[in-house]
């Protein structure tokens, strides 16, 4: 299968891109082992964990024939490791998400940045990675963006992903400028759809995932990341409050393979920008 490059205004181009990506994903089945090691309480078989997974760099990505994403890479080796079945079930709407994994049709959610607000809800496990959210604007023909720091935002609209993480900060920032900020959330919206409304101009300003951004910008030079509107923050997977014994399993396997040659090749390799245009472009 041949990588579609992304152009400007081709929301309907990654639109096809994200069906593509669910219906290979859907026929993934890996992990065959059936020894099952690890309590859960999802929707599908006992000997099966069941993933919600966004499409972007650090979660999957399909490039040519071959599927790859750092959290995808990541839940693979977990689930050798702990000798079960893994089950990906690719998302757009991260809404749609945090409710099924409310309600245990999914064990895992991969990933969230680390959020208080978000502690109460769900468990997080131990840090994954690293990342930061930035503001989304258009350039103007000479190059110059409107928003240079978060003052610049008092009495503009913000888009975000339903649910987000993002909402807490955005409410925080308005409290620290003394002014208000509106929030417009999309729960039919990934973050990625998000950048390419504001490309194309359908939408002012969005708020994602720094790393979502990536593979996006080679192809929209018309489009400015370089606001943060957060500090760098701990990336990690969600589980459901219930699942416990997963959540020690989980923590128990990052923190020991974090000190691995393998953890550091694969976050080398996906945080690499040059790698991840890469896999857009071929």
């Amino acid at each position: 299968m041949k990588a579609l490059k992304y152009k400007k205004g081709s929301i309907i181009l990654y639109s096809l891109l994200l069906i593509l990506a669910v219906a290979v994903m859907y026929s993934l089945k890996n992990c065959n082992d059936k020894y099952y090691s690890v309590q859960k309480i999802g929707g599908s078989s006992g000997d099966t964990l069941d993933v919600a997974i966004a499409y972007s760099p650090m979660s999957y990505y399909i490039y040519d024939d071959t599927i790859g994403g750092f959290n995808y890479d990541m839940l693979r080796q977990f689930a050798h490791d702990k000798k079960i079945n893994v089950r990906f079930w690719p998302i757009i709407s991260l809404d749609d998400a945090l409710k099924k994994l409310s309600d245990n049709q999914f064990d895992l959610l991969a990933s969230l940045p680390i959020d208080q607000g978000f502690k109460t809800k769900f468990d997080y496990t131990s840090d994954i990675f690293l990342d930061r959210q930035v503001l989304i604007q258009r350039k103007d023909a000479s190059g110059r963006q409107a928003v240079n720091s978060s003052l610049d935002l008092a009495n503009e609209t913000i888009h975000i992903e339903k649910d987000s993480p993002i909402e807490f900060r955005i409410k925080n920032l308005s409290r620290e400028i003394g002014d208000t900020i509106f929030i417009k959330s999309h729960p039919e919206l990934s973050g990625e759809y998000l950048f390419l409304k504001v490309a194309s101009g359908e939408i002012k300003y969005a708020v994602v995932n720094e790393k979502i951004t990536l593979p996006l910008l080679k192809h929209h030079a018309n489009v400015s990341v370089n606001t943060p509107i957060s500090f760098t923050q701990f990336q990690a997977w969600i589980v459901n409050k219930q699942d416990s014994t997963l959540l020690k399993s989980l923590n128990g396997w990052i923190d020991s393979i974090k000190s691995t040659p393998t953890y550091r090749d694969n976050l080398l390799r996906y945080t690499h920008l040059n790698y991840v245009n890469k896999t857009i472009s071929q």
